[in-house]
Parts: C-alpha cells; structure tokens; sequence
C-alpha cells in the first residue's frame, strides 16, 4: 500500500508530515541566523575587550565599593579630571628680563630745556638710605623707601634703578661708593675677582685722578665705573643750581673719555640727597640715575663697626632684585665682603652687576 492511499485512509498523517517538515525549516532557518551572528566582527572585539557595566547596571553593594576604592587611591594616580588643582604648587608667573640698557651719548642741555625743568620739577631735596635695621619692608622684603622713590619717579620722564631684578627673580648686585681711597679697594677687587663677579663702582673726579691705576683696573676686570659727581660737595651735588650740576656732570665725563677713554653711563648722587629736578636732570642728560636698596653708615674710616652685627644685618635685607651701596673707605667692607658673597650664593641668588 503505497503513501496516497494511507493518506486517504488517515489524513491525520498528512497534517503532522506537514507540521515536522515546517519544525524542520524552522529549525534549520534559525541556526542559519546564529551562524550568521557568530560571525560578525563585533562578536571578536567583545571577548577581548569586555563592555564596562554602566552605572545603572551595577549593583548598589559594587557602587559603594567602588567608591570607598576611589577616595582610598593616591591623588597622583587619579585622573587629572577627578583631582583638584593643588593651588599650593602652582608655579609663580616669571618675570620679563630686563633687556639691557643700550648705551648713551651722555650731553649738555639747552638753556630752555633747563628752564622747563626748573619750571616742571620740585627742587626740594630729599634724602635718602635704608639703614639695615628697622627698616620698613613689603611682602616681598623690600624697603618701603625705595618703592616709594620709584613710584615717585613712575610717571616722569626720567631713567631711575634702585633694583636689579623684579621681586620674584633671586638676584642681587654689589655696588661700591668711592670719593677717597683708603687703601681696600683692591682688597676689593681681589675679592670680586676670586669670586668671578661683576660690580659697579661709583667714582669722584678726586679719585680718579688720584687712583687711575685702581681705576683702570675696574675697566679691565669688567666692573662698570659711574659718576659720583666731580666736586662732591659737601651738601650734596643738588644744592647746587642745576645749571651747575650739570656742569659738574659734563666735567667728569669728559674727564673719563680723555683719561680713560671711558662713557660713563650711571649716576649716583653724593651725600644720600637728590631732588626731582636733579634726577630729571641727569636723565635728560643720558644718565641711568642709581640709588640701592640697601646701605648703611660704612663710609667713615674711622668709625668703628660691629661686624657681626653687620653682617647679620646686611643678610637679613637681602631680597630679589638687593643692591647692595658699600663704600671701599672703612675696613668693615673686605671684613664682610666674602661672608656675604657666600651667604647670598647659598640663598639661590645670582649676583650680577647693575645693567
């Protein structure tokens, strides 16, 4: 009996041919589908990089953990977005170096450029030293008096140095002061030299004339000579009219150019006094006018001074941007002098010469 005529007798199993043949199909279509799944280039990159649970999928007992992980970690190995700045070691902003003063043709002014300062400027004079003790000093230790003598001059046409460096560059300088000689400027040098450093010295026409060889040498070791007035009188040079300060001015520069072939370039006025005038005065003429930032009485020879004490006090004034004023005239000065080169040295500063 062949399958049409057990068909006819029981269609029953017609419907569950049909019904396995479509279990069949359906079987196989569906493992086509996963074949077909497993294929795809997505399926490899899971199972090397596995999906990070999102935060929603995380069980609360996992979140705790996770946090309680996070804030035990050490800050340096958080990332930069979860670690607060540390304000505390946020570097200081640095300063601009002073570009170097370029050298000036040091002149005579008219009869009518006298008369607009004489006529534009106070003749008041005003003095002028630090001292080493009790001084006044900002936030950055710097003498009340020299910031204020700076601020005077801000807005007027003049060219004035009481610094070397601004207030957050570690550097000092050494200035000397020398109307009579003594006999220690060459311990002077000697010490500069050993210590390969560079200095300003402040000359008279007195001593120049007295001690061209102590002059000369200055030249040649690379210091900077500056004009301490030609007379030095005795009041200070800004008693004087000023058609007769700049007499006295012209007459040492063109004294230097002569015997030492030299352009003085700095002024430093005698006697601790100046004026506004005196200082308009000398900048209109080329002059970078100087003052320091710290001086104290050394320029008696014959006053007797405490040397520690001294020293104490002139390291405790040290700032960025210190100009040290000695005058080469009393012992004290080659006393101290290596002391306090070695102290600055150790403090991290650079000691140059007043530019």
């Amino acid at each position: 009996m062949n399958w049409s005529r057990k068909i006819k007798k029981d269609p029953t199993i017609l419907v569950s041919a049909i019904l396995l043949a479509s279990v069949l199909i359906s079987a196989a279509f569906f493992g086509l589908l996963i074949i077909k799944d497993v294929k795809k280039p997505e399926a490899y990159a899971m199972e090397s990089e596995p999906e990070i649970p999102s935060e929603t999928e995380q069980t609360e007992s996992e979140r705790q953990e996770s946090s309680k992980t996070e804030s035990e970690a050490p800050a340096e190995t958080r990332s930069s977005e979860e670690t607060e700045p540390d304000t505390t070691t946020e570097p200081e902003e640095t300063e601009t170096e002073k570009a170097p003063r370029e050298i000036t043709e040091i002149h005579t002014l008219s009869a009518e450029e006298l008369a607009e300062i004489r006529l534009s400027y106070s003749d008041r004079v005003r003095g002028f030293g630090t001292g080493l003790f009790d001084v006044e000093t900002d936030e950055h230790n710097r003498p009340v008096q020299v910031n204020e003598l700076l601020q005077r001059f801000e807005n007027m046409d003049a060219d004035v140095t009481a610094y070397c460096a601004g207030p957050k560059t570690a550097k000092a300088a050494l200035t000397f002061q020398n109307g009579t000689e003594t006999g220690y400027t060459e311990q002077v040098l000697d010490i500069l030299k050993e210590n390969d450093i560079k200095a300003t010295f402040y000359i008279t026409h007195a001593y120049a004339a007295q001690n061209a060889a102590l002059v000369k040498r200055m030249i040649a070791e690379g210091h900077e000579v500056g004009s301490h007035s030609y007379t030095s009188p005795e009041g200070g040079i800004v008693n004087l009219p000023i058609e007769d300060q700049m007499s006295d001015a012209i007459n040492l520069q063109n004294f230097m150019q002569r015997g030492f072939g030299y352009n003085m370039q700095k002024y430093n006025f005698n006697d601790g006094v100046y004026s506004e005038q005196s200082v308009i005065l000398m900048s209109r003429m080329g002059y970078e006018v100087c003052f320091c930032s710290c001086n104290y009485s050394d320029y008696d020879p014959e006053l007797e001074i405490e040397r520690d004490k001294t020293l104490r006090g002139l390291e405790k004034s040290l700032h960025n941007g210190c100009v040290y004023c000695f005058h080469t005239t009393n012992k004290i000065t080659v006393e101290i002098l290596q002391e306090l080169i070695d102290f600055v040295r150790e403090q991290g500063f650079q000691i140059v010469r007043l530019n």
